[in-house]
């Protein structure tokens, strides 16, 4: 599982399609393969702590960089 850390966009046969900020996405997501860069890899069968925590240094990160928004929307 990969969580996206900020919004995107990317192309499928000419059309865009949107990524949402912190949103999970399977390992052979085609969002996964397209950007990279905006996710981070969760475990989806972590605890449920360790899988906040991860969502917690995503949004701290974003925060950090200036992309995305630390308020979640």
């Amino acid at each position: 599982m990969y969580l996206s850390r900020q919004a995107g966009w990317y192309d499928v046969n000419g059309n865009a399609v949107y990524v949402r900020a912190n949103d999970r996405f399977a390992d052979d997501d085609p969002a996964v393969k397209a950007l990279p860069g905006i996710f981070d890899k969760i475990s989806d069968d972590a605890p449920p702590g360790a899988v906040k925590a991860a969502v917690k240094a995503a949004v701290a990160k974003a925060a950090a960089t200036g992309t995305g928004k630390a308020s979640g929307g």
